[in-house]
């Protein structure tokens, strides 16, 4: 696998800065979640629900960027391992003792198993509730927390400040209880 340096905040922040002031010149929006509808609607389901009765040809760029996001996912995946290296020392530092070897040790185990009833039921709720979540909240956390803040919507701040509550409750008390 080749070593490849990730985009330091420096150039990272202005660079979302620039795509989001131009999305606001173009008055388009910006989210993957909203995208769901589209592809909703491509799919045909705009014969049955009239909410997925929209014009495609003025989204169809959404569905091509979602389109990017997961080809640049797996693309990204395919070029660059995931391991201790490409975590900073300072994170691995703070990390408890046990993960520091493999950064895959900080998946837990109950991932690994999809023949299970159990992981395949929380899988498939957690997926429900999350789009559930999402359609609910007007948004996900990127777009309610990257777009949604930067354009200084109190929705936004309500639903991120949810998010991270959320977050915080399932990881300090819900996660452990579970697992």
């Amino acid at each position: 696998m080749s070593n490849i340096e990730m985009i330091p905040w420096y150039i990272a922040g202005p660079a979302i800065a620039i795509i989001m002031l131009s999305l606001k010149y173009l008055n388009k929006s910006f989210g993957i979640s909203s995208t769901l509808d589209h592809i909703c609607t491509l799919a045909g389901s705009g014969r049955v629900f009239k909410s997925f009765r929209q014009d495609l040809a003025k989204h169809k760029w959404k569905i091509f960027f979602v389109i990017g996001v997961i080809g640049g996912g797996y693309l990204g995946n395919l070029v660059h391992e995931i391991n201790s290296e490409s975590i900073s020392r300072d994170t691995l530092s703070e990390l408890p003792e046990v993960f520091q070897g493999d950064v895959n040790q900080m998946i837990p185990e109950f991932f690994n198993d999809f023949s299970s009833l159990k992981v395949l039921s929380i899988l498939i709720l957690g997926g429900v509730l999350i789009g559930f979540g999402t359609r609910f909240a007007g948004g996900c956390t990127s777009g309610h927390s990257i777009t949604g803040m930067s354009a200084l919507q109190l929705a936004s701040l309500i639903a991120t400040i949810g998010f991270f509550s959320g977050g915080l409750i399932m990881t300090h008390i819900l996660f452990p209880y579970i697992f």
